[in-house]
């Protein structure tokens, strides 16, 4: 959709056309995320050759968003979003970054630090919005969405993401005392396009609406922007950067131990710094249970390790 690049991420062959070298080529690239299977028939056994898992919000009602409602757990019905927490896609770009159970490399969906709200750390899913496109095609387009590529009055059907009206989403969540269980739940957020222009901030029927006017977009298109962000997002992150300021103290003789005195005592030595540490578990490690076993209740958190990654001290 639009001017073709020379050697482009995201692309379909043209006779003549260069293909990419095979340094382009990666897992990512061929299956971005486990939300692909969304375009899969799932109800083929049960004659129903269209129905397909649900990996985004709405249509308000669709039964796979999971009761008694959708986005608010606990669930009695379960939504088909959290079948993507069997499944583990590894960071791969721009360089092989996760590990088996490792989340480095992937952005923590609940950035408020709690008691300190007033603190805004959205930088991490800013950068990550920014760098979608939404794909939405005009019902009125029908007549001349597939023309050649080559063309000076093809329509433009790859949004930009509108941001700010995207997080009002996690924030309305956050306002409840409420967080991200799962990076599967990035799946109840609307990710809202550019040319939106409903009520702000968004309502499931104010996007319903929105979605009404364009039904040339099909629903694996609908899931393609959360099928790339599911993979670099996590709930809970294992890699954290400490700085500190640790003293040796020495009292002065006489004065009491509990109490320092800024006349009388010193400090004898200081050590400043930072170190970047790595919360990890072994795949390797026997004792892990197999959680296909319904019966085992030890959370797989009971097995993690740590380790250091970097150490760097401050001078002066």
């Amino acid at each position: 959709f639009g001017s073709k690049p020379a050697t482009p991420y995201k692309w379909k062959y043209h006779v003549g056309d260069t293909l990419p070298s095979s340094t382009l080529f990666t897992p990512n690239r061929l299956v971005a995320s486990p939300v692909t299977f969304g375009s899969l028939p799932s109800g083929v056994l049960e004659d129903k050759p269209w129905q397909t898992l649900l990996f985004r919000p709405g249509p308000k009602g669709h039964p796979g968003l999971g009761l008694p409602t959708a986005g608010q757990p606990p669930y009695t019905t379960l939504p088909d979003h959290l079948l993507l927490d069997l499944f583990h896609m590894p960071v791969v770009e721009p360089y092989p970054i996760s590990e088996p159970f490792s989340t480095a490399g992937r952005i923590n969906m609940n950035y408020q630090i709690v008691p300190f709200t007033y603190i805004n750390r959205d930088t991490g899913i800013r950068a990550l919005l920014k760098s979608e496109k939404v794909i939405s095609i005009l019902t009125s387009r029908a007549n001349n969405y597939k023309i050649n590529y080559s063309s000076t009055s093809l329509p433009t059907v790859l949004m930009d993401v509108n941001v700010d009206e995207t997080l009002t989403g996690f924030a309305s969540r956050f306002a409840k005392n409420d967080l991200f269980r799962a990076a599967s739940e990035i799946c109840d957020i609307d990710i809202v396009p550019s040319d939106y222009t409903g009520t702000t901030p968004h309502t499931r029927d104010s996007m319903d609406a929105y979605w009404s006017t364009r039904l040339l977009t099909g629903d694996n298109c609908r899931e393609r922007v959360y099928a790339t962000l599911y993979p670099r997002l996590t709930t809970q992150s294992n890699t954290f950067t400490i700085h500190f300021r640790a003293q040796a103290l020495k009292k002065s003789k006489g004065s009491p131990a509990h109490i320092w005195n800024e006349s009388l005592d010193r400090i004898s030595g200081e050590y400043r710094g930072f170190e970047t540490v790595e919360r990890y578990i072994d795949p390797n490690n026997s004792s892990i249970p197999d959680y296909a076993d319904t019966s085992v209740t030890t959370p797989i958190s009971r097995f993690y390790k740590f380790r250091v990654l970097q150490s760097k001290q401050f001078a002066p």
